[in-house]
């Protein structure tokens, strides 16, 4: 949990930060990276940073509820974010207010209130009121509000608080805010226990979630089991009519018969594989799950500190999962998907099915439309995706990743020199009538073997 600061406190604060600060200009307004957070960054946090003619300085901010404070860092501080959005307020504060010099920073008295004015022109105003925090860019003249973190309904002209009921006394813990250093520790310690928990819920969140689905999957692959299992012996009965003394005139029936024989085989073989792998991974997601909590792992259920110990245990738990690493939610594609699933050189999932049941599901049940969506050209085979986050692209070392995959899952091992087309899952669509898929806007990839790289992704299979 969070400090929570006083207003001697913040006046405290604010008073060290001042000598670091004033004089300095701001250079730039940043959203830190966050990669122990599954979201990769926090919103409602800001980094300001100033720079003078020496050195650099970083003013953290924080303006979410329970978790509002403002904090003094030497040097650059944090780096940016790659993934984080802007929000309108903090690209009108960038816009109004970078490169002005900031002329003084001060606590308005008995209140939770922090003011940085740059010159003349304009006032930035910290409220680190827990229960609603926010900041408020004003024209330091007629206080008009030009920008402000919080979206509310209200004057357009900032109106300072009723002090009259704010004590006038209270204590100050050395231990928190002596000096900045102290004050960063204790936040650090705050933000690691908070992301910490963060994680722990999502990973058992996301596995007893594909547990659900893989039960669901197993129900389902036993029921096609049965209903294939209790099919008559086609083979036999086709075996018995070629006894017949006119079994020449009875082709188009031995046909059918074994036709019959060929799509039982079939169907017991793909449903008793997607029953085995389900069962195989509803055991190992049951088997790390009761780790996970028996170590204490679990913050909802055993409120574990951040340990290292805890944190190695909530990777497994993130790897079992399928979750990519910390920042990157786990994909509804990759969490439902019962099939083979490997990781590139990249670290991005790569998905294969390996029958035609599969090839279908995968493509047109879960796949979203920017993934990407790769199959041997004119060959039946394998349906290989690589989900992606909307907006991205896959890398050349995953695409060749799942290329090699394709060919390996297609039968290709022996064919040398092969092409493999990629395009994405929208412009792949299912032919009428048929089980076939057609597709268009789509580039070709010609792959070698390689058997390094077909050894490392499928030795990933071998650790499960």
């Amino acid at each position: 949990m969070f400090p929570i600061l006083n207003w001697r406190e913040i006046a405290q604060l604010a008073a060290q930060s001042g000598p670091s600060l004033v004089g300095a200009h701001l250079e730039r307004v940043l959203i830190a990276d966050r990669p122990d957070f599954p979201q990769g960054y926090l919103k409602n946090e800001w980094i300001l940073r100033f720079q003078d003619r020496k050195r650099e300085h970083c003013l953290w901010l924080s303006l979410r509820p329970k978790a509002c404070f403002f904090s003094l860092i030497d040097g650059k501080g944090p780096k940016p974010s790659t993934i984080a959005t802007r929000s309108p307020f903090d690209q009108a504060l960038t816009k109004a207010i970078k490169g002005r010099r900031i002329t003084a920073i001060r606590a308005i008295d008995r209140e939770r209130m922090v003011v940085l004015e740059f010159g003349a022109e304009y006032w930035l105003i910290l409220v680190l009121i827990p229960a609603l925090p926010e900041a408020v860019l004003v024209e330091a003249q007629s206080l008009k509000i030009v920008a402000r973190s919080r979206s509310v309904q209200g004057p357009s002209v900032w109106q300072w608080p009723d002090q009259g009921r704010v004590p006038p006394q209270l204590e100050v813990r050395p231990e928190l805010v002596s000096s900045a250093g102290a004050w960063n520790r204790h936040l650090g310690a705050a933000l690691e226990q908070e992301a910490f928990t963060q994680r722990s819920e999502r990973a058992l969140r996301l596995l007893r979630e594909r547990e659900k689905f893989l039960k669901g999957r197993r129900d389902q692959s036993s029921s096609e089991l049965d209903r294939a299992e209790a099919e008559p012996d086609w083979a036999a009965q086709g075996e018995a009519l070629k006894a017949e003394p006119d079994v020449e005139n009875l082709g188009a029936e031995l046909e059918k018969l074994f036709a019959k024989a060929r799509r039982k085989k079939r169907r017991l073989e793909e449903a008793g594989n997607r029953l085995k792998e389900a069962e195989h991974q509803i055991a190992a997601i049951h088997a790390g799950i009761q780790k996970f909590l028996a170590a204490g792992s679990g913050a909802a259920e055993s409120g574990a500190d951040a340990s290292g110990s805890s944190w190695k245990a909530i990777q497994e738990m993130e790897l079992l999962a399928g979750v990519g690493g910390a920042s990157q939610e786990k994909s509804p594609v990759t969490s439902k998907w019962a099939g083979r699933k490997y990781v590139s050189r990249d670290g991005l999932s790569i998905l294969v099915g390996r029958t035609r049941d599969e090839n279908l599901e995968l493509t047109f049940k879960l796949a979203r439309g920017n993934d990407f969506w790769l199959h041997v050209r004119g060959k039946p085979g394998a349906h290989v995706l690589i989900p992606v986050s909307s907006g991205k692209s896959a890398p050349l070392e995953t695409l060749l990743d799942a290329a090699q995959l394709a060919v390996f899952f297609s039968g290709g091992k022996a064919w040398g020199k092969t092409e493999v087309d990629y395009t994405q899952k929208k412009y792949v669509k299912r032919i009428k009538g048929s089980t076939e898929a057609s597709y268009t806007q789509n580039k070709t990839l010609i792959v070698a073997p390689e058997q390094g790289r077909l050894d490392r992704l499928l030795s990933q299979e071998q650790q499960k």
